[in-house]
């Protein structure tokens, strides 16, 4: 009885230092959480204008991927663009 108590003690021991240690890794990683998720929506939401970009260039997907990123901020603001000279008029 002993034994099997000592047991169910060390498994309750295992169990909470497991528990602490997820909650401690979650809270070392929660700061990275919405830039990965943003990170995440920004390449689901240009795709299309990189495969697009492969397509017209004719060039290979590693290629087309070495090319794409330093373009790629402008391609975010594009939708800002048409406001702009008006908000500055405006100011």
């Amino acid at each position: 009885m002993a034994t099997q108590r000592a047991t169910l003690i060390d498994t309750a021991i295992q169990i909470g230092l497991i528990a602490l240690l997820a909650l401690w890794c979650f809270q070392i990683a929660a700061p990275f959480i919405g830039p990965i998720v943003w990170a995440g929506i920004i390449a689901i939401g240009i795709y299309p204008l990189y495969e697009w970009i492969k397509n017209k260039t004719g060039m290979s997907a590693g290629w087309t991927s070495t090319m794409f990123p330093p373009g790629a901020p402008g391609k975010l603001w594009c939708p800002f663009l048409p406001g702009f000279p008006a908000s500055v008029v405006k100011s």
